[in-house]
């Protein structure tokens, strides 16, 4: 790690994210959550994860609210993402291996629907049972399955199912 990033939130803050997360997204009881930050979450925070401010290289005050600072952060890492990937990829060339880029454009990613939200809360729900889980898991690789299908170009064949042949082909 070149750059140490600490991102400063008023625990006030994580506590209110953590229950609306546990009881919305994981199912869970309102007395289970509070005993869990009471007894573990809050002092584990405070003796080991806020000690490490002291040593990080930048600190994101007002934690993921500060939009600014953060794009800020995002950016010079997407340069020094690309800057080592440049370096990466002439030292590649130097080996005598060649690689393609990655086509970023051609990146599909699922719409947010209700249906998927909603397997994904019960993916996530550590009460979900082991069957449960699996139909959703291939439920939601069906969807993706039918998603790239949609994406891939094809030529139907004529009817006789052999591939049409025109003058200009060679055989």
């Amino acid at each position: 790690m070149d750059c140490k990033i600490y991102v400063d939130t008023d625990l006030d803050i994580c506590y209110s994210r953590r229950l609306l997360r546990d009881i919305v997204e994981r199912g869970r009881d309102l007395e289970g959550i509070i005993k869990q930050w009471d007894d573990f979450v809050k002092p584990n925070s405070v003796r080991f994860v806020k000690p490490t401010m002291n040593s990080a290289d930048v600190v994101i005050p007002r934690g993921s609210d500060n939009i600014i600072a953060i794009d800020m952060i995002i950016q010079h890492i997407r340069k020094q993402l690309h800057s080592k990937s440049v370096e990466h990829v002439q030292q590649l060339k130097k080996l005598g291996k060649a690689i393609k880029p990655i086509d970023k454009t051609k990146i599909h990613v699922l719409p947010k629907t209700n249906q998927l939200l909603g397997m994904k809360t019960i993916l996530l729900n550590k009460d979900t049972s082991n069957d449960e889980f699996i139909f959703y898991f291939n439920r939601i690789a069906t969807i993706l399955i039918y998603a790239s299908l949609e994406l891939v170009q094809y030529t139907p064949l004529p009817p006789s199912g052999q591939p049409v042949i025109s003058p200009t082909d060679d055989p």
